[in-house]
């Protein structure tokens, strides 16, 4: 069997589209502290497949906030944030995610010229580990959290975009 036909960077349309929901993953951890965590749609484009169907090409980032209870897990905030070298090389401790957290998929709608479609990103996150030792610029443990972002196929709107 032949593999697919590559698809062309260049031949990529960047999209505009609209934020229709965004919120964050909340995670209690084990030592008292809150992590939130959200996905968030970069980009958006959009190529042509070997087949001649549309291929949409979303980027997506991810941002975490840590809430540690004062007095019990953090610390006065370092002259400076340590480096990611020296927190890839500390040592790490796995905590365990308190209730099962709600992992809601967040919401973007866009047109592409012919059709507007509504598109469903989520993060899922597999497992935290606590960062021994360092902190970030304001006090806070650091903690490192093992993600998946997923991405669900674009369905047509009932309603349009910017119309």
């Amino acid at each position: 069997m032949a593999a697919p036909a590559a698809i062309s960077p260049k031949s990529f349309k960047e999209l505009e589209y609209r934020i229709v929901r965004e919120q964050w993953n909340i995670y209690t951890v084990d030592d008292g502290v809150v992590i939130r965590a959200r996905t968030f749609l970069v980009k958006l484009l959009k190529g042509e497949g070997p087949d001649g169907k549309p291929v949409y090409n979303p980027t997506s980032g991810v941002v975490v906030d840590v809430r540690a209870p004062p007095r019990k897990k953090r610390s006065p905030p370092p002259e400076k944030p340590p480096l990611p070298e020296e927190v890839e090389a500390a040592k790490k401790t796995e905590v365990s995610i308190g209730s099962a957290p709600d992992e809601p998929w967040n919401e973007y709608q866009f047109d592409d010229g012919s059709k507007t479609y509504n598109l469903r990103i989520r993060l899922v996150v597999s497992g935290i580990q606590r960062v021994e030792g360092l902190f970030d610029a304001f006090g806070d443990p650091i903690y490192q959290v093992s993600h998946s972002t997923v991405i669900a196929p674009p369905v047509v709107s009932k309603v349009t975009f910017g119309r």
